[in-house]
């Protein structure tokens, strides 16, 4: 049976290292660097935190990191982003409010959760509200 590691990378994005079983491993067209289909009989383990590089290559969120820090603007809400690939800002426009129980004001219900992408980028090189990042 073959096992599947599921790892959470900063970015929100999830990739999979595979343990693939003998019957797989044996196999006359088995390459470990571009196999990628485990056997049917397959099981997964619980996902894992990973500060490892994301392995999609169109991840906008890399193109922050490799400019040296994890800071970004989103474009769906403006609200500025450190070290995570999507925005845990207060929705814009949340569908539901709650009430704080330490300030006792209503707040966004919601978080933004939009995940860093090409537009975010074009923000963050030009900088929303006249800031740059």
């Amino acid at each position: 049976m073959c096992r599947g590691f599921p790892i959470n990378h900063p970015c929100g994005h999830m990739s999979v290292k595979w343990d693939f079983c003998p019957p797989v491993r044996s196999s006359k067209n088995f390459d470990p660097q571009r196999h990628s289909e485990p056997c049917d009989k397959h099981s997964f383990s619980a996902s894992q935190p990973s500060n490892d590089r994301c392995i999609l290559r169109h991840c906008a969120y890399h193109k922050v990191l490799e400019q040296g820090h994890g800071r970004w603007t989103c474009c769906k809400c403006h609200g500025r982003v450190e070290n995570i690939g999507y925005c845990e800002n207060p929705d814009p426009k949340p569908e539901w409010y709650v009430l704080d129980p330490d300030t006792q004001e209503f707040r966004p219900g919601e978080l933004c959760n939009h995940g860093c992408c090409r537009s975010c980028l074009a923000g963050w090189i030009t900088g929303y509200g006249g800031q740059k990042n």
